[in-house]
């Protein structure tokens, strides 16, 4: 950046769009959430974690090259 000031505003404004991005796609990950019929939330909830250890755990053990 030509200046410090200019450095400081693209920080800002990355940091911000960040943070709107990743409140855009929570709010689109949770209407699945949000529309289910009760009988189905725990189910899906329960799904959602389990899929969720899953790929953590293939991430971890999964070689880096």
């Amino acid at each position: 950046m030509p200046s410090m000031e200019m450095g400081m505003i693209y920080i800002l404004l990355f940091g911000l769009g960040s943070i709107g991005g990743m409140l855009l796609m929570s709010g689109l990950i949770s209407l699945p959430f949000v529309f289910v019929s009760q009988s189905w939330h725990h189910n899906l909830k329960v799904s959602a974690g389990f899929l969720a250890i899953v790929f953590g755990a293939y991430f971890m053990w999964s070689p880096l090259s």
